[in-house]
């Protein structure tokens, strides 16, 4: 067997799940570390379920030979408790890598759309079957977990997945990980071909299932991770990030028991309730503050956020009314409101919206870029070009202004720099890739 050389070792995706004992189900979100929260009752019936994801490419490698996906329903507009997820990283010594990586994980997401906790084996052999003529190779590790709290996985290669679970002790620790598979040193199993020889096929891979506890942790990343980091660095950075929302929402509550007509620690522990997907704790403590202060603008505007995450956008709209009538002087408001009317079809509103905050805020970039997609809607595709420009000169290389640009291009019968721009949108996220294709195929650049 020739030596394969995998040339990255800074560059890494990981996903992170994060279960807890909660009654409310969480709103879905994505951020800088993918986060996976879910609480069940005493039956094993999982109620809550966030996640996001994070990409650290190697400095040398523009675009990453890394990927990862995530798959979850939606209900009412809320995050089910359902999800399939993964990561793939591409071998360097394949000169389509990182591009393999991401077309097979582009075909699991197409595959789950219709199950949001699909077999992860299943899963991995319909993506491989339909990427398998692609050049390129590549490890990976897919996971789901369903409405019991089960996870499942399957990992092929030096990818993998870790389960973390406090102790009684009160730190975090391991109970379970998936074991490497690898030829020889620095160099794993893979989906692929050498020479056109089949080096492993999803067959090959190992499958494992754990039964989840509330405030367990689960980490599905590819190797980058697991070799730039110790075990033990990983467990503190899980165990600081888990206390410092306890600890702050125990300081908050303590503050409020000496003094419970707090308004703004009842708005601050409200916001943090929202953020882990506790959304009727959250709704208690809004109320509760606008009970001590009805002209409290952040209690009105937190509280039409929290419906905005529940799918009750109509319901927030009176909220975030309020909100800017009492706080006229601060764009946020204005922002989230025109946001919220944008996505309920009333665009002129929106607009109006949009240019109260930019007004206030000229430099914003997501009300400049929320913008252009009304202008869009309204069918001034000038105007969203120009706001999508501005973005760029702001923030160079934003993928979503880039893709919109495009979209506005598009609509000017600007093909070529259309496609362009659309092709420069797409990110390691697997999700880029599909919106990209389908704006293209749908104005056929």
């Amino acid at each position: 067997m020739k030596r394969l050389q995998d040339l990255k070792r800074l560059s890494c995706e990981a996903l992170r799940l994060r279960m807890r004992r909660r009654s409310a189900p969480a709103a879905f979100s994505t951020s800088a570390a993918s986060t996976a929260a879910l609480s069940q009752s005493a039956a094993p019936r999982v109620s809550q379920l966030d996640m996001g994801a994070w990409s650290l490419p190697h400095p040398r490698k523009s675009s990453g030979e890394d990927a990862f996906f995530m798959s979850q329903a939606m209900c009412h507009g809320v995050a089910a408790p359902t999800a399939t997820f993964g990561v793939a990283d591409g071998v360097s010594a394949a000169a389509d890598g990182g591009e393999f990586a991401r077309r097979l994980l582009a075909a699991a997401t197409e595959r789950c759309r219709d199950s949001t906790a699909a077999d992860p084996q299943e899963l991995l052999q319909s993506a491989w079957a339909e990427v398998s003529s692609v050049s390129g190779r590549s490890t990976a590790c897919i996971a789901s977990v369903d409405e019991g709290a089960r996870l499942k996985v399957v990992n092929l290669g030096d990818s993998g997945c870790r389960v973390l679970r406090r102790r009684p002790s009160a730190r975090i620790g391991v109970v379970f990980k998936t074991k490497p598979q690898l030829w020889e040193f620095n160099c794993p199993y893979q989906l692929g071909m050498l020479d056109g020889v089949v080096l492993n096929t999803p067959a090959d891979a190992i499958t494992s299932e754990v039964q989840l506890l509330p405030g367990d942790v689960v980490l599905v990343a590819t190797d980058g991770c697991f070799d730039a980091m110790h075990t033990l660095e990983i467990l503190e950075l899980v165990h600081r990030d888990l206390g410092a929302g306890e600890r702050a929402i125990a300081d908050l509550t303590e503050s409020l028991r000496l003094r419970p007509q707090h308004g703004l620690a009842l708005v601050a522990r409200g916001a943090m309730y929202a953020q882990r997907g506790e959304h009727v704790l959250a709704l208690a403590d809004v109320d509760a503050a606008i009970a001590v202060d009805s002209r409290d603008a952040l209690a009105y505007l937190q509280r039409g956020l929290v419906k905005i995450s529940l799918g009750q956008r109509e319901k927030a709209l009176p909220d975030l009314d309020k909100a800017c009538e009492l706080r006229p002087d601060d764009p946020s408001v204005w922002l989230n409101r025109a946001v919220c009317r944008l996505q309920l079809g009333k665009t002129d509103d929106s607009l109006a919206d949009f240019n109260k905050s930019l007004d206030l805020s000229p430099r914003n970039t997501e009300a400049l870029g929320n913008r252009a997609c009304a202008y869009v809607d309204l069918g001034r595709p000038t105007e969203a070009l120009a706001d999508c420009d501005r973005v760029l000169e702001i923030e160079p290389g934003h993928d979503l202004a880039l893709f919109n640009r495009g979209v506005a291009l598009a609509h000017l019968g600007r093909k070529v720099e259309a496609r362009r721009s659309i092709e420069a949108s797409i990110t390691t996220d697997p999700e880029s890739r599909r919106r990209a294709e389908a704006a293209m195929q749908r104005f056929g650049l």
